[in-house]
């Protein structure tokens, strides 16, 4: 049986038409089913959006921009514009005054290749956003990596053997978006990591930081984002956290922080956003949550709050979005959620 061939991006077809479409108007010999494209009646703008349908950065460079010298323009000027993909492995063939002008990098392939092609990197001088996640990143690497100081967001989450490299980006003072999640880094790494003053956005989940590597977040007081999920910071963890007074969006599901941890958080009277799924923090924790009337996004999944809880919670007519599945809550207890919550969208699944 004969496979269906899968259809083409539809920047690849966009492209190939282009290259080889015959934009002589006086061909009478033209095969009337055949496509013609002329890019004359593309404005940059177009083209650009054409080129977003596909972030190969490879494809981009080595089709689009043959298509015609606007196309290569427009390239050159927009790469600032697209978050790209790179094989690292097959960097050889791309010319350097494109890498020049790559601000958001998603790499593939990177492991053994980050030293292979070290140059190449030197050259991404506009190169602001690296996400070098799901790869291996030691010594070696993290140290090619700090020496792009001009980053102000980097993502290494999941990646093999980071724990003790995580020193090296202590001195990368651009950077103001760390994700370091689920590389199990401990608390001597989280130490290292509330160096960063200038770090505005930290995802830190799955780490394993405890209450002491919390009390080390808790330094850098210019946070505005945080992801501290799945650390076991419990009770105590969650009063360090509460000291962040710049904080608006948390993400502390997980932790074991009980009804006493809820207390300390809805102190936080700045926050806009909140996860605090999975803390079993109770009825009492859910009459503390409730109390936070600025909040306009909040996830209280299986927290075991009953129907007192849940009465608790639909006092809070500011909500946009409510999460609030598996927490023991009767039929008649999300009928009175419905009713007083009736501008809120109300999840009731996990």
């Amino acid at each position: 049986m004969r496979k269906k061939r899968r259809p083409a991006k539809p920047t690849r077809f966009i492209a190939k038409t282009l290259i080889y479409a015959d934009h002589d108007d006086s061909d009478d010999d033209a095969d009337d089913n055949n496509i013609f494209i002329s890019n004359q009646f593309l404005n940059d703008d177009v083209i650009y959006e054409i080129l977003s349908f596909d972030n190969d950065f490879k494809f981009i460079v080595m089709n689009c921009a043959l298509v015609s010298k606007q196309w290569f323009r427009v390239i050159l000027e927009r790469l600032k514009q697209l978050a790209v993909r790179i094989d690292i492995g097959k960097m050889s063939r791309v010319q350097g005054q494109f890498l020049e002008n790559i601000a958001s990098v998603k790499a593939l392939n990177a492991i053994n290749h980050l030293i292979q092609y070290r140059d190449a990197f030197k050259l991404m001088k506009g190169l602001t956003t690296f996400d070098i996640s799901y790869t291996y990143v030691h010594d070696r690497e993290a140290k090619i990596i700090s020496e792009m100081t001009q980053l102000t967001s980097l993502n290494v989450s999941n990646s093999i053997r980071i724990k003790k490299s995580i020193a090296y980006f202590r001195e990368m003072n651009n950077l103001t978006c760390l994700n370091i999640g689920n590389n199990g880094i401990g608390v001597e790494c989280a130490k290292h990591v509330s160096e960063m003053k200038q770090l505005t956005i930290l995802h830190i989940c799955g780490n394993g930081i405890k209450f002491e590597g919390a009390k080390f977040i808790s330094e850098l007081q210019q946070l505005t984002k945080l992801d501290v999920s799945s650390n076991n910071i419990g009770e105590q963890g969650a009063k360090y956290i509460s000291q962040l007074k710049q904080l608006t969006n948390l993400d502390i599901y997980s932790n074991r922080i009980g009804a006493q941890g809820a207390k300390h958080i809805s102190e936080m009277k700045q926050l806009t956003r909140l996860n605090i799924s999975y803390n079993d923090i109770n009825v009492e924790g859910a009459k503390y949550i409730s109390e936070m009337k600025q909040l306009i996004n909040l996830n209280i999944t299986k927290n075991n709050i009953g129907d007192e809880g849940a009465r608790h919670i639909s006092g809070m007519n500011q909500l946009t979005n409510l999460f609030i599945g598996n927490n023991n809550i009767s039929n008649a207890g999300f009928q009175n959620i419905c009713v007083f919550l009736v501008d809120t969208f109300v999840f009731l699944s996990e």
